[in-house]
């Protein structure tokens, strides 16, 4: 068996059970924000649990015992929140939340920033208002 089928057999492994998360998660933040479309939020948690796979994987790969492995992968991935301290969204500038926006947790606090700004304004997140 070759280091790719491998590596992919383990993110399938991992992946099968955040997908089953992120069909549920859709559904309580659908609730949470009713003026959201259903298919862009299951978009929006499928490819971040999927990032957080990718993290997971990418950690495990620099380290050897997996029990510093898991002490840096939490404290690196909880640190991920604080770095959206670094530049606010609405005023930040582009370069530094798209460089932020790499480590996954970031990327999810900024997703769910824009989508509650959205619900705010009373149009949700929809194809209308989907936008990069």
């Amino acid at each position: 068996i070759s280091e790719i089928e491998l590596g992919f057999s383990w993110f399938i492994s991992l992946y099968a059970f955040f997908f089953i998360a992120g069909i549920l998660t859709t559904i309580a933040t659908n609730l949470l924000y009713p003026r959201a479309s259903f298919f862009l939020l299951l978009i929006f948690w499928e490819i971040a649990f999927a990032s957080i796979v990718l993290y997971v994987m990418t950690i495990s790969a620099f380290n050897k015992k997996a029990t510093r492995g898991t002490m840096i992968g939490i404290l690196l991935f909880f640190a991920g929140y604080f770095l959206t301290r670094v530049a606010d969204y609405s005023t930040g500038s582009r370069s530094t939340i798209i460089l932020l926006s790499i480590h996954p947790m970031t990327a999810i606090s900024y997703g769910l920033v824009i989508i509650g700004k959205l619900e705010a304004a009373s149009v949700g997140l929809t194809a209308n208002t989907f936008s990069f």
